[in-house]
């Protein structure tokens, strides 16, 4: 078995397990601060019952804490991993667990101190709870969503999740493109988010429609296709923050019946 799949089953092996009392639990008791919030605190301990404790950037009682350690090593992404340590809330300070799962659309995770228990939860990937991921360098190397995720220090090549074959998704989704709208302008030129194949089929209807040039129609949601999207709003009356650049319903249903794709929520 695998580092990763060693760190999975552990975390799913307790779910269910309730604290006992005020955040009463044995995992508490194994870090050495018992009676306190406890889902980085979980964390740790699945990693170090597993012997892969020297993966993570520290130990540490507190999941923003964790978060900042994950950015200093390099190794933090708003793609999901499987074995990864999610973050959830303002600058990933509210909450904390493992991957244990992802598709295109959800994320599940093993999370301590969620309904004062052990739980697995799925959640959207674009939902704003969601901050982040830290990877940890396992040996087998990454199984992750990103597609531009290179291995790092002697890591072994990552598994990623593949694009449609034919590179042309019949649906698209707005708070997919949202996101991507929101992660790839601030990121470095050309980055490409998780639903990236989708915005290459968004591109490439807005240049059929003369408002991309073609050299910028390369799955990267940056502020030229914004600014594309933006021309579009407007040119079907849309004004103020109603043509912001970031799909809409309306808008990409219009433009998906016009390219041969069905817009979602």
């Amino acid at each position: 078995m695998n580092d990763r799949d060693l760190v999975i089953d552990k975390a799913r092996s307790y779910i269910g397990l309730h604290e006992t009392g005020d955040n009463r639990t044995e995992f508490g008791k194994e870090y050495g601060e018992d009676g306190v919030a406890w889902c980085d605190i979980f964390v740790w301990c699945i990693f170090n019952r597993v012997g892969l404790v020297g993966l993570l950037p520290g130990k540490f009682d507190n999941c923003g804490r964790s978060t900042e350690a994950w950015k200093e090593m390099g190794r933090f992404s708003e793609y999901p991993a499987l074995g990864a340590q999610v973050v959830f809330g303002p600058g990933g300070g509210e909450h904390t667990g493992i991957v244990v799962d992802y598709g295109p659309t959800t994320v599940t995770s093993v999370e301590g101190n969620w309904n004062d228990q052990v739980s697995q939860v799925t959640r959207e990937r674009r939902d704003a709870f969601v901050f982040g991921y830290g990877y940890p360098r396992f040996a087998e190397g990454i199984r992750s969503a990103d597609p531009n995720y290179q291995p790092q220090g002697g890591e072994a090549p990552i598994q990623p999740v593949p694009a449609p074959a034919d590179g042309q998704p019949d649906v698209l989704y707005v708070g997919q493109l949202n996101h991507a709208a929101s992660w790839d302008p601030p990121a470095e030129q050309g980055h490409r988010s998780y639903c990236w194949p989708q915005v290459l089929r968004l591109e490439q209807a807005l240049e059929s429609e003369g408002l991309l040039a073609h050299a910028f129609v390369d799955g990267s949601y940056g502020s030229v296709t914004i600014d594309a999207y933006r021309r579009l709003q407007q040119n079907l009356g849309y004004a103020g923050q109603a043509a912001d650049g970031k799909p809409g319903m309306a808008s990409l249903s219009w433009l998906g019946s016009r390219h041969g794709f069905r817009a979602e929520p």
